[in-house]
């Protein structure tokens, strides 16, 4: 726009001009102030991303604020300037029009209705209108002055119409200010109205969300009935639960009212966005808090019904497996007939396949109680496992003992089922063979026959003979069955019933067949045919002789000879059955025939030889069945001691004491003395069994080589566990005696150790420097030698070093505890406890004390060249180090109330902060920090004494110095075996590691950055991931505490000190005045940088830069009415 005007006519268009700016202003107003919240509520989220928008935005309200001041000051001038070129007309006019227009849009603000963003935006429109309505005060008031004057000089025009015009400009001046201000108070009451509204709308749905949060948080269960019934009923009566009814009933509440409102305002919804959001969301979290809490509860109740059922069925679980264990302890031993066990196995089938039926119960109550154990409250989940352990076991034991009995139940099963059918099929075949002889012997054969007929009973002796092995081995079984029942076992009674019936007719048969043979004989001798019978019982005789040879052996166990016994008197009595056959042979022989007085000569001799054979096996089995009855009975004997004897050397602890030890040698002496005795037994049956081995029969090889080797394996066993026990016993008694002997040793020798240090406690120490180290020296090699006579010690008293060890060496702790050889209750162990603990207190306070006036005679040496320029660099490089300030130490050493600090406080205050100093060095230091000798320091002499010599200003570093610098700093703190490697390869550009890898590195906000991906770390993080010595095995936390502050600093993050500094040393004394160079607690200092001091950044803990705060960054927009300067 160009200059204001002189004519009245361009002045006018120039107003317009204005005007019409300044509509366009008032639209973009509400733009400029969405901004502004806008970027206020992102700042308010994130100050990092804000940052971008904020220079922008600033620079958008500048220039808005100077278009808002031009246009209220051309206005104003253009105003003034009609006014003063007397167009009082034409102003009251435009001043009249403007508040008619204020007037009409005052009366569209009666029905505003809406939510609190819609109605701040019309109070924002109506202080809009307020700041104009002032910027035209100024204009009325001009008017109604120079119409005033104007009335004033002309008194006859009382009428004109400039004053109605005025008149109509003041009452529509009131008008407008009084509804504006109506307007704004009854705006601004609906605004606080609804916030209000909308406030509690927030509350509730606030505490909803925290109780949906408290519902969904994982807390333990119950795992026990109890438990989880308790836990049930509390969540029904909790006050979360009531509350949560109180505030439904509050939002629904809510919820009717906001209705109400919505349909009192009858708006566009567009005015109410916020009301329906909030209500929208109240709705959603009261129905999400109800559901919670439902679905809260019916989990609850659905794990009390899991967790009774779980242990319901526990529980029938248990009482079953109590009554299987019951039944299966009650079962009777297996049977010997084949019957009873078939019944027997069947029954304990069906307990078997009840039992695997069970395995998948036991499968579910494992995972409910592992998933109770893990998400249980913990004092149910204890009792949980212990029972479901507990039922695992004893299930498994009786799964283990069924598969094991049914193992048993199948192998008696197979050996009564071979007995039984060896015993019928003998039973059948002998009957069947008897009535078969019978029926042969039924009429009295031909002489044709006969001959047949003594063919068959040849044959019939051949079977009879093939079938011996299998009725052996069929009765030696049967015996086994019936030595296997118990006397009262009424099986016991049928089994030797079936073995006498066996045996009886076994008997029966052979004797059958013998009588028939003898009957044939007689028939033959009857019918004249004498060659035929000599010839039959020469035939016999052969038969017998060979049976009776000494190449069939007759030796074994006891069965096997009685069975032998029995077989030999079966031929004695067919051999006497024969003997008339022969006499009658005799009788009828003629003896004038050569060929029969041959045959019968050779009968003669036969039968006599078979007679002796006969008589001599007679002997001999009687002879081998004494030696059976002595193998079989040492055998019994030997099978009997065997138990004893191993019980008695079953493994126990041997006791502490001599005297018991003596007494348990004297038992085992006893033990060894029947041992011996038992020997020459042990003897008999390896010299038996080798004897019978020697001759033994097919029949009974097996049965000795096992007596044989069970007991020859079985008794080595036994002698080598006895010599082991009488070695045991005689080591420990060994040990015993041994143990006194060193103890008594051990004893004498901590008494003279303890005669020597009270001697040399009561000499003075000297005050020579090489005569202490001398003595140090040779105390050393005494403490030495101590403490490997404590190694010794240990042995009786366990002594057990602490892990820490102290300045002046280990301090043992001595707890007395059970050795195997030793008694802890032995006076003797108590007193050498005692005594070690004072002798070994003794030498370590010898050796304090030698160590401490050593130090003190070297401190002494130390202060008599002691620099305290020296000093207070090395104290101060030390706190800058520590990032801590001097001044804090000063203020938590005050003790007085005057402010001060007394010498001792100086002192143990020094000391306990960790500097590396000494008691005469401090003593010194606050000699010096004294300067008016009153025997304490006050803050100014500590502060004037630490005061750095001022040094001349130094050029500012530049930002690639500052950076080049805080890398070679961070990198020489690595402790690897080889350094961390760094490469500077141009300006802002660095390799780093063995992979010497590039990136960028550059300086933002006082912070050296390293580019990763697509960001920016910082150099610490950067070295944490990639120096080794840094990263491994350590957090960030303790990578940056790797040093001890002193007591009463504090830790924070500094930014990078300057090497040079531009200003001079402050003078004053104050506390702000004067620091450390390092960063204060809790603060950062400011440093040297790019274009001067750089300004320190914020930070958080973990050390990452936050944006700086800045005070009325963003300025508040002005509006475009603004109150014009008083009128002139």
């Amino acid at each position: 726009m160009g200059p204001i005007a002189t004519d009245i006519r361009s002045i006018k268009i120039q107003i317009e001009e204005v005007k019409i700016l300044k509509l366009q202003a008032v639209g973009k107003c509400v733009a400029i102030e969405g901004i502004n919240s806008s970027v206020q509520a992102l700042k308010n989220k994130s100050a990092v991303a804000a940052e971008n928008f904020i220079v922008a935005v600033e620079d958008i309200n500048t220039r808005w604020n100077k278009l808002v001041d031009g246009i209220f000051d051309r206005e104003q001038a253009l105003q003034d300037t009609l006014i003063k070129l007397g167009e009082l007309d034409t102003s009251l006019e435009d001043v009249n029009g403007y508040l008619q227009q204020v007037e009409e849009e005052l009366s569209d603000l009666d029905n505003v209705h809406g939510d609190p963003k819609y109605l701040e935006t019309h109070i924002k429109k109506l202080k809009m209108v307020q700041d104009d309505l002032d910027n035209q005060e100024a204009v009325v008031r001009a008017l109604n002055h120079n119409l005033a004057e104007m009335r004033a000089g002309d008194k006859g025009s009382k009428h004109s119409p400039l004053l109605d015009k005025q008149e109509e400009m003041n009452e529509l001046w009131k008008s407008v200010n009084s509804s504006l201000r109506d307007k704004r108070n009854r705006l601004q009451e609906k605004l606080t109205g609804v916030k209000s509204f909308l406030g509690d709308v927030e509350d509730v749905v606030n505490w909803l969300s925290d109780f949906e949060q408290t519902l969904k948080a994982v807390k333990t269960i119950g795992a026990l009935p109890d438990t989880a019934q308790k836990q049930c009923e509390k969540f029904n009566k909790s006050e979360h639960l009531i509350q949560l009814n109180a505030k439904n009933d509050q939002a629904h509440a809510l919820l009717t009212s906001g209705e109400e409102m919505l349909q009192a305002y009858n708006c566009h919804p567009f005015q109410t966005v916020q009301i329906r959001s909030s209500l929208a969301k109240l709705k959603r979290s009261c129905d999400a808090a109800k559901k919670q809490a439902k679905k809260k509860k019916l989990k609850l109740q659905e794990h009390l019904q899991n967790v009774t059922g779980f242990h319901s069925v526990m529980k029938i679980f248990t009482d079953w497996l109590i009554s299987g264990e019951t039944s299966l302890s009650k079962l009777k031993t297996p049977s010997k007939l084949v019957e009873p066990i078939e019944r027997q196995i069947k029954a304990h089938r069906d307990f078997h396949d009840d039992v695997e039926t069970h395995k998948e119960i036991v499968d579910r109550l494992d995972r409910t109680g592992t998933y109770l154990k893990y998400y249980g409250a913990k004092h149910d989940a204890i009792v949980i496992r212990n029972q479901l352990l507990s039922i695992k076991l004893r299930w498994k034991r009786l799964l283990w003992k069924t598969e094991e009995r049914g193992r048993l139940l199948n192998s008696a099963y197979k050996e009564d089922k071979r007995f039984a059918d060896d015993w019928k099929e003998l039973v059948g075949w002998l009957d069947a063979t008897k009535e078969s002889l019978n029926k042969l012997m039924a009429q009295r054969p031909s002489p044709v026959r006969m001959k047949e007929i003594i063919d068959e009973i040849k044959m019939y002796e051949r079977q009879i003979g093939r079938k011996h092995p299998r009725y052996y081995a069929t009765t030696r079984l049967g015996r086994n069955l019936k030595d296997r029942c118990t006397k009262t076992d009424p099986e016991r009674e049928v089994l030797s019933k079936m073995l006498d019936e066996l045996k009886t007719k076994w008997t029966s048969l052979r004797t059958e067949i013998s009588q028939k043979q003898t009957q044939l004989d007689s028939q033959l001798l009857e019918s004249g045919r004498l060659v035929e019978a000599s010839k039959s019982l020469i035939d016999w005789l052969e038969k017998m002789e060979d049976a009776l040879s000494d190449k069939h052996p007759t030796r074994g166990d006891q069965d096997t000879v009685h069975s032998l016994v029995e077989q030999h008197k079966a031929f004695q009595e067919e051999f006497d059955s024969r003997r008339s056959t022969l006499n009658t042979l005799q009788q009828t022989a003629n003896p004038e025939d050569p060929a029969v007085l041959q045959q019968l000569n050779t009968l003669n001799d036969l039968w006599a030889k078979v007679d002796l054979l006969s008589n001599q096996r007679e002997q001999l089995l009687q002879k081998n069945l004494k030696s059976a009855s002595e193998f079989q009975a040492a055998v019994n004997a030997l099978r009997d001691f065997l138990p004893q004897a191993e019980q008695e050397l079953k493994f126990q602890p041997l006791p502490e004491h001599e005297l018991a030890i003596l007494q348990l040698m004297e038992r085992h002496e006893n033990f060894e003395d029947q041992l011996q005795e038992m020997e020459p037994n042990v003897e008999s049956i390896k010299e038996l069994g080798e004897e019978i081995m020697e001759h033994c029969h097919p029949n009974a090889v097996r049965f000795v080589k096992y007596y044989l080797t069970i007991t020859h394996t079985r008794w080595e066993q036994l002698l080598e566990r006895s010599r082991g026990r009488r070695k045991r016993l005689e080591d420990a008694l060994e040990d015993i005696q041994g143990n006194l002997s060193r103890l008594e040793d051990l004893l004498a020798y901590l008494s003279d150790a303890e005669v020597l240090l009270l001697t040399k406690q009561e000499d003075e120490i000297p005050e020579t420097v090489s005569l202490v180290e001398d003595l140090l020296k040779q105390h050393m090699e005494f403490h030495e030698e101590l403490q490997e006579k404590g190694k010794e010690v240990e042995k009786f008293t366990a002594v057990q070093s602490d892990s820490s060890r102290t300045s002046a060496g280990y301090t043992p702790k001595l707890k007395t505890v059970q050795r195997e050889l030793l008694d802890p209750n032995n006076p003797m162990v108590t007193q050498l406890q005692h005594r070690w603990r004072d002798v070994w207190r003794m030498s370590v306070d010898r050796k304090k004390r030698l160590h401490d006036h050593l130090e003190h005679l070297l401190e002494l040496e130390s202060v008599k060249n002691f620099n305290f320029e020296l000093w207070r660099q090395r104290y101060l490089a030390w706190v800058k180090t520590k990032k801590a300030r001097i001044t804090d130490f000063f203020r938590k050493q005050i003790k007085n109330e005057d402010g001060t600090i007394r010498r001792h406080d100086f002192i143990t205050g020094m000391l306990d902060s960790k500097f590396p100093t000494n008691k005469a060095e401090l003593n010194a230091v606050f000699n010096i920090f004294d300067r008016d000798r009153s025997g304490s320091i006050n803050y100014r002499e500590f502060i004037e004494a630490l005061r750095p010599v001022a040094k001349k200003p130094k050029r500012h570093m530049s930002e690639q110095e500052l950076v080049h610098d805080e890398i070679e700093r961070e990198v020489s703190t690595c402790k690897c075996r080889s350094q961390f490697k760094v490469e500077k390869v141009d300006q802002g550009k660095y390799r780093f590691g063995d992979s010497q890898k590039m990136v960028l590195v550059r300086f933002l906000n006082s912070t050296v950055m390293v580019r990763v991906g697509g960001g920016w770390v910082t150099l610490q993080k950067f070295l944490e991931n990639h120096d080794p010595c840094k990263a491994k095995g350590r957090t960030n936390t303790e990578l940056r505490e790797q040093f001890t502050l002193a007591d009463g600093t504090a830790q924070s993050r500094a930014s990078f000190s300057s090497r040079r500094h531009s200003g001079k040393a402050s003078n004053s004394g104050s506390d702000a005045g004067y620091s450390s160079a390092s960063s204060s607690a809790g603060s950062n200092t400011s440093l040297a940088g790019r274009k001067g001091a750089v300004t320190p950044t914020p930070r958080t803990t973990d050390g990452r830069v936050t944006p700086a705060r800045r005070k009325a960054a963003t300025p508040t927009p002005r509006s475009v009415a603004r109150t014009p300067p008083p009128h002139r």
